[in-house]
């Protein structure tokens, strides 16, 4: 693999890369004029503010200007990215086979969010970026950055304010599992650690009690707890082998992972606060390293197929 990714750098990306250098140093400038200008207006403003017996005018029209140019810095910092972006992981991923496609604003759909049933919480906020889609053999896959989040009101006996909690953030990927499954068989971290959303979905889909699946499997009921709908199915997506490779593959992702088995699709949640694809502002454009680390993100995702041994084939369609 690192073979392939410095030839690919040499043939051309490199080149590519480098004539977005001036880009990245203007975002830059832009950041440091953004604080420069908050630091002045604050020096002055504050002051005469003071003077005047109006402080919050001056902490006002601070914030006011230092807001502006910060979202201006942000815009610009998101084209360098998008752009910086199109290039590398187009080149990456076509280096793998020409089927995949690669949308930077783009994020799976709400409708695979909902139908993987391992987040059926209310969410008020539902944002990603970095879809890609393609076939590895003969399994179509399909991940994206994905943030969601819900709206909650605090309560206490000086305010009452609004904050956002995190339901989701991390990479959400959906596969194609060749079987239409006639259960819905979800595999959540063991105590349901990952996220209280998992929590709410267990409890809203299954019968605690009833529906948890035993397996005989120590180091995979160390990581995941099972529940399902049909005991049988249950256990016959979850071979020894399959097992193993759940097990493999959280050792791997050194994250929290979930998925569910429902209709003919595998969905997996890897909850990770990394933000991935993304190049270093204060790296040079054309940095070989910063190639490599996208490489390694997209390759860690795609492995997927490989890692849980999803060409395979040993189910099939009904």
């Amino acid at each position: 693999m690192e073979d392939r990714i410095s030839a690919l750098y040499e043939q051309g990306l490199r080149e590519q890369l480098s004539s977005l250098e001036s880009t990245r140093q203007h975002v830059i400038k832009q950041l440091w004029i953004a604080l420069a200008t908050g630091a002045i207006t604050a020096a002055i403003s504050i002051p005469l503010a003071l003077h005047y017996n109006s402080l919050p005018l001056g902490i006002i029209a601070t914030f006011v200007i230092s807001l502006f140019m910060l979202v201006r810095f942000s815009k610009q910092k998101k084209q360098y990215s998008v752009t910086y972006k199109e290039k590398v992981i187009t080149s990456l991923l076509a280096n793998i086979n020409d089927s995949f496609q690669y949308q930077p604003l783009s994020a799976i759909s709400e409708h695979d969010y909902k139908a993987s049933q391992l987040f059926p919480t209310h969410y008020d906020s539902y944002q990603g970026e970095d879809f890609v889609e393609g076939k590895i053999g003969k399994t179509t896959l399909r991940f994206s950055e994905l943030n969601t989040q819900v709206k909650k009101q605090r309560l206490n006996q000086k305010e009452d304010r609004e904050e956002w909690e995190t339901i989701f953030n991390g990479i959400f990927f959906v596969a194609d599992a060749n079987k239409s499954f006639i259960s819905k068989t979800l595999i959540v971290p063991a105590k349901n650690a990952f996220l209280s959303a998992i929590s709410d979905s267990v409890t809203q889909l299954f019968n605690r009690k009833s529906d948890r699946i035993k397996l005989e499997d120590p180091r995979f009921e160390q990581h995941f707890s099972v529940y399902s709908s049909d005991q049988i199915e249950a256990r016959y997506l979850l071979t020894p082998a399959m097992m193993e490779r759940l097990v493999d593959f959280v050792a791997k992702a050194k994250s929290k992972v979930s998925l569910s088995f429902i209709d003919n699709n595998i969905y997996i949640a890897i909850s990770n606060s990394k933000n991935y694809f993304e190049p270093a502002l204060f790296t040079q454009s054309d940095s070989f390293e910063s190639v490599q680390d996208i490489a390694h993100d997209l390759q860690f995702v795609i492995d997927i197929v490989n890692d849980l041994d999803l060409n395979t084939r040993i189910w099939t369609k009904h």
